[in-house]
């Protein structure tokens, strides 16, 4: 594939993000997720009693990211990492920095409703996704490997398999 048509292909994949809310956004271990659109009912596979409130869009990163707000750092991957009681336990959910600076960022995104405006892509997998209220979160691909960067798939609801995930790769 031409570096060009990686570019257009991203853009064009993420394209239906244009006009849709941010609706969540958080973490698993050290992977960000952020949810776009409606929230869907989504029953789970493993426990079909059980149902979720999940996004319709989803963007799960496993590489290095940032949130801009105003032209500044509101939150990073690194944050993940930067405990509360400089312990090594970042994984519990609430000792880190990001997890206080996701609480921020919810507050604002429930009381506003923040949409995507725009969509830039780069031909190496790295994103630009600019919101309202000068929010933008770049993603970008920082290492040599041949491992996954992030993913993006609408959820379908109820039961069901979610529609094909667009991955991308080094």
């Amino acid at each position: 594939m031409l570096k060009a048509d990686i570019k257009n292909d991203i853009e064009n994949r993420l394209s239906c993000l244009i006009n849709q809310p941010l609706s969540s956004f958080g973490r698993a271990g050290n992977l960000l997720w952020a949810g776009f659109g409606d929230k869907l009912i989504k029953k789970s596979i493993v426990y079909k009693e059980i149902s979720n409130l999940v996004s319709r869009y989803s963007l799960n990163v496993s590489c290095a990211w940032r949130l801009l707000h105003s032209g500044e750092i509101f939150t990073a991957d690194y944050d993940f990492y930067v405990t509360k009681d400089n312990t090594i336990n970042w994984d519990i959910v609430g000792n880190n920095r990001f997890d206080e600076r996701r609480d921020l960022l919810l507050e604002s995104i429930e009381s506003k409703k923040i949409c995507v405006r725009k969509i830039e892509s780069d031909f190496i997998g790295g994103v630009k996704i600019f919101f309202d209220e000068e929010f933008i979160l770049e993603i970008f691909p920082n290492d040599s490997l041949r491992e996954e960067y992030w993913r993006f798939f609408e959820r379908v609801p109820n039961e069901g398999d979610d529609n094909p995930h667009f991955v991308v790769y080094g």
